[in-house]
């Protein structure tokens, strides 16, 4: 009797076990599961991230594109915003008067000159709810988690309402919004990694990884025609375009974008002088966050009310013009990157407000991409005006001893013997400045601002200065551009 229990205890005992044993394998299968596909959705994230820096040129024209046909039909309540904001060959989305804005004599207005006034805090959604991202949450958390860019969360400001000049304002007025960097970053460069993922994981399933190989052209086509289909279909970007002229439904920041002339630089080039005018490109690399890889125009930043606090409705926040020169001494000086009231005072402490005069507004728009605010402007550099070059030569030599004082001196001692100023400025610039990519000296001639503006790697807000730079014979006069002629 006793051996019988004890056999069927045995018995049960082993069941048991055996139930233990399925039941811990089922959970080490299921952890084991949840892990792998977490770890591949980490793997996806990072590799369309990488994606969207190496590959963003390709798509942006095709991206500017699909707004139209996104908007067909307009819905009844935006035709006359739409309406307005047919411009084909030009690069940024925006309605008339937005761009190459002039005064009643063809002069430009001064970047200074436009205001920008307190329209209240945003109230929109702070992130695009999308479900592409591995830990849920926001997609800047996620950029911050599982990659290396660095990402501050600093006030930032979109525009709400453009109000061309007329009657009643002596100058374009920008309208804004107060807000947060993250805003923008999680409800519109959001947008870009959108199509990003989709052109990654949807037409290259390998992640743009797939060996070089001749396609037909029948592939070809097949290929465009899913792409098409993709940018008209991607829920995040339709349902923005289709309230783009408003904050309804992302905080497009307010971004700075000049291009930086050189007037009269001397050139030496066997044994004769010239003076020539240069544009600074901007090759921007992985250690910035937006735009990776591509052509840039420089001074470009995030505007920021630099020590000046709107309380009320339609006060006027800090100049737009300070941005560009904050920008400027950062990004070609090499200066800290300063906020608020650091930043005023190293205005005032290098007086480039005073010296460097000539910052000009060129019109504003929204990039198609990640449909944020641009703002453009051309800072122009005279080297024969004796204020001018004398302030930019003393600040460059200055900066560039304190980042290397044995370089600083051959630049010094070359300059000295040869009075080459356009190598003087680029080595000089090259030393100076931080490490967000690398600066070259560009001449300013009508082929030369044509190239680039045609140049997929060039983001769409310097094609649009370099366009407005060059559309008209008055403008390319004011500007000192070259053409062909030599004029």
């Amino acid at each position: 009797m006793l051996g019988s229990i004890i056999s069927i205890l045995s018995v049960i005992l082993t069941v048991v076990s055996v139930i233990i044993a399925y039941k811990t394998y089922q959970l080490a299968q299921d952890v084991q599961k949840n892990f792998t596909g977490h770890d591949a959705d980490i793997k996806t994230f990072t590799r369309t991230f990488e994606y969207l820096g190496k590959n963003r040129g390709d798509f942006m024209d095709d991206v500017l594109n699909s707004f139209y046909r996104i908007n067909d039909p307009v819905p009844a309540q935006s035709l006359p915003d739409y309406m307005q904001s047919l411009h084909l060959g030009h690069h940024l989305i925006h309605k008339d008067q937005w761009v190459d804005c002039k005064k009643s004599d063809g002069s430009f207005y001064l970047l200074k000159d436009i205001p920008v006034r307190h329209n209240g805090k945003y109230q929109g959604p702070k992130d695009d709810g999308n479900a592409i991202y591995p830990d849920g949450a926001t997609f800047s958390f996620n950029v911050k988690k599982y990659t290396a860019k660095h990402l501050q969360n600093n006030p930032a400001w979109a525009m709400d309402r453009f109000i061309p000049a007329d009657q009643d304002h002596p100058a374009p007025v920008l309208e804004a919004l107060e807000g947060e960097y993250f805003y923008f970053y999680d409800t519109c460069e959001s947008l870009a990694f959108e199509v990003a993922h989709y052109l990654s994981e949807t037409i290259n399933q390998d992640g743009g990884q797939k060996k070089n190989r001749r396609k037909s052209n029948k592939e070809k086509d097949r290929e465009e025609e899913k792409r098409q289909k993709i940018y008209d279909g991607l829920p995040g970007r339709a349902e923005v375009c289709q309230e783009l002229f408003s904050c309804k439904k992302r905080f497009p920041a307010i971004g700075v974008c000049a291009v930086t002339i050189l007037q009269n630089v001397c050139v030496k080039e066997g044994g004769s002088t010239e003076h020539k005018s240069f544009f600074l490109l901007h090759k921007r690399t992985g250690q910035i966050a937006e735009s990776i890889g591509m052509n840039g125009v420089i001074p470009s930043g995030s505007y920021q009310s630099i020590g000046v606090a709107a309380k009320n409705l339609g006060d006027t926040w800090a100049p737009l013009s300070q941005t560009t020169y904050r920008e400027f001494l950062e990004e070609i000086l090499g200066y800290p990157e300063y906020q608020d009231m650091r930043a005023a005072k190293l205005l005032e402490h290098t007086e480039i407000e005073k010296h460097i005069p000539r910052v000009y507004f060129l019109g504003a728009g929204y990039e198609p991409v990640s449909t944020k605010t641009e703002v453009l402007a051309a800072m122009m550099i005279d080297m024969q005006n004796e204020g001018e070059a004398a302030w930019l030569e003393e600040n460059l030599t200055a900066r560039s001893k304190q980042k290397n004082t044995d370089k600083a001196a051959q630049i010094q001692k070359y300059y000295a013997e040869t009075q080459k100023q356009d190598v003087f400025l680029e080595k000089s610039i090259e030393l100076c400045r931080n490490e967000e990519g690398d600066v070259r000296l560009i001449e300013l001639t009508g082929d030369n601002l044509e190239h680039y503006e045609k140049a997929a790697a060039s983001v769409p807000a310097m094609k649009e200065i370099l366009r407005i730079v060059n559309s008209s014979e008055a403008n390319r006069a004011f500007f000192g551009v070259k053409t062909n002629e030599g004029h």
